[in-house]
């Protein structure tokens, strides 16, 4: 097993992304194989330092105020005020979208085989490759 697939396994089991049997196993196989069990490790500590960083203290409303704050701050950002942010946040999500109308093709595609016609011209084609074929044989 690579190193990959151990981290995506892994991933899956911190994230408690598997089933019962897929979970026994993989705690089975943490026993078992080292490097799994560090990939574990790995990935519970950095989610760990995530959590640990995450402030509970503040709205969802003041996190986003305090990251328009910073946006705006960017340079290529100027002559936008956070304010100016926030109403572009809450203009409505959905817009109009533009009506698809379905038409006819125009002309002949490569799926229609043209009928009659069709059939007269591979029927010529055959024809022309037996013929090419019987020629370079019989000379």
């Amino acid at each position: 097993m690579t190193i990959r697939d151990r981290m995506g396994r892994a991933e899956d089991y911190v994230l408690g992304l598997m089933d019962e049997t897929e979970r026994m196993r993989a705690e089975r196989d943490m026993v078992v194989d080292p490097e799994f069990r560090d990939c574990v490790l790995e990935l519970a500590q950095k989610l760990q330092r995530l959590h640990d960083m995450k402030r509970p203290d503040k709205s969802a409303d003041e996190a986003w105020n305090e990251i328009a704050a910073r946006i705006a701050e960017l340079p290529q950002m100027a002559g936008m005020s956070p304010e100016r942010l926030q109403s572009r946040q809450a203009a409505p999500a959905h817009r109009d979208r533009p009506r698809i109308v379905a038409r006819r093709p125009v002309g002949r595609g490569l799926g229609e085989t043209g009928g009659r016609r069709g059939l007269v011209v591979a029927f010529g084609i055959v024809a022309v490759f037996v013929i090419g074929y019987l020629v370079g044989y019989l000379r």
